[in-house]
């Protein structure tokens, strides 16, 4: 049976750059129609006035009581963020929002982008008047180890969808984008952004007479980007050697002309060394990880190093993650 309400009135409360305030009283025709009919009032973010737009933030119901004409008085506040805060007077589209406007057409909202940091060893250093890494390597040639900060951004937001998988979406907590892809209005290369966390509230919303209107999922969620991808360059290093389907260990000793050789004990012993010794320090592997990397002039060996995403690259095409802001 439909709701039959009358707005007795509308009264302007406040206005600021954050907030605008104002006040309905309306009645119903029977106090029992209460409980539904306040279900039936806008949900935040829905728009409320245009021209300029303004969107619900949150709102609070009065009862008044019975008034001489037998119609139940209400009284209801409506809290909505400012004009010029607004992140939807136009929809995803680029169509003006307006009351028959789906919600999952909705911009995103509630957009954030703060700096963050994360603690990384070091591969490289810069040394003074150069612009250019070099290994972080000491002057024999030894990885050396420190932690370093590595700028990152922290963006989070909210949107809305009309349909959503909780399952999917939780499965690709943790993974990194697997293709190039544009958020919010920006443009990120593959590996760039992390998907920290989301979450999804089911919101339902009536019409005018009761009856089901609006079903969509908004969706919030936190993003770690990093603007140099989220590949990270590992020491190549170890004490092993892959010979023979299996791994061998690296030993070193001094030829006749004193130079030192390294490479594995069957090399030693075919050499006729007698101060053959295990190696202590970690050694540059090649790429193959069959041998250790070559020396430089000076003596040094020539770091080498792995270069590799720890977080799992997927599609995140499920997330319909909103391309304009």
């Amino acid at each position: 049976m439909a709701i039959r309400d009358k707005v007795e009135g509308l009264e302007f409360v406040s206005a600021t750059d954050d907030e605008y305030v104002f006040k309905e009283v309306r009645s119903l025709e029977n106090y029992d129609d209460l409980s539904r009919y306040i279900s039936m009032l806008p949900k935040k973010g829905r728009a409320l006035t245009y021209n300029p737009t303004r969107f619900l933030k949150s709102k609070s119901v009065n009862a008044i009581g019975t008034g001489d004409d037998g119609r139940f008085y209400i009284e209801i506040t409506y809290r909505c963020g400012g004009a010029e805060a607004s992140e939807r007077t136009t929809d995803v589209d680029g169509n003006p929002v307006d009351p028959d406007t789906p919600p999952w057409l909705y911009r995103c909202e509630n957009y954030q982008s703060d700096g963050a940091t994360e603690e990384t060893t070091a591969t490289g250093i810069y040394l003074p008047d150069f612009d250019a890494p070099v290994p972080f390597v000491n002057t024999a040639g030894v990885p050396l180890q420190a932690a370093t900060t590595r700028n990152l951004r922290a963006v989070s937001f909210s949107y809305n969808v009309r349909d959503f998988s909780e399952s999917v979406a939780l499965a690709l907590c943790g993974t990194v984008n697997r293709s190039p892809t544009v958020i919010a209005g920006v443009a990120y290369p593959a590996r760039c952004v992390k998907l920290e966390n989301i979450g999804a509230t089911l919101e339902e919303e009536n019409d005018a007479e009761g009856y089901p209107r609006w079903r969509y999922h908004k969706i919030n969620v936190e993003l770690l980007v990093d603007p140099l991808t989220w590949n990270r360059d590992y020491l190549n290093v170890g004490n092993h050697v892959r010979l023979g389907g299996g791994l061998r260990r690296i030993w070193q000793w001094t030829d006749a002309d004193g130079s030192t050789q390294y490479g594995d004990l069957y090399n030693a012993n075919k050499a006729g060394a007698e101060d053959v010794e295990e190696t202590t320090e970690p050694m540059f592997l090649t790429p193959e990880g069959d041998n250790i990397s070559p020396f430089d002039a000076e003596g040094r060996q020539i770091p080498t190093y792995i270069t590799g995403c720890l977080s799992r690259p997927a599609d995140w095409t499920i997330l319909q993650l909103p391309q304009v802001r």
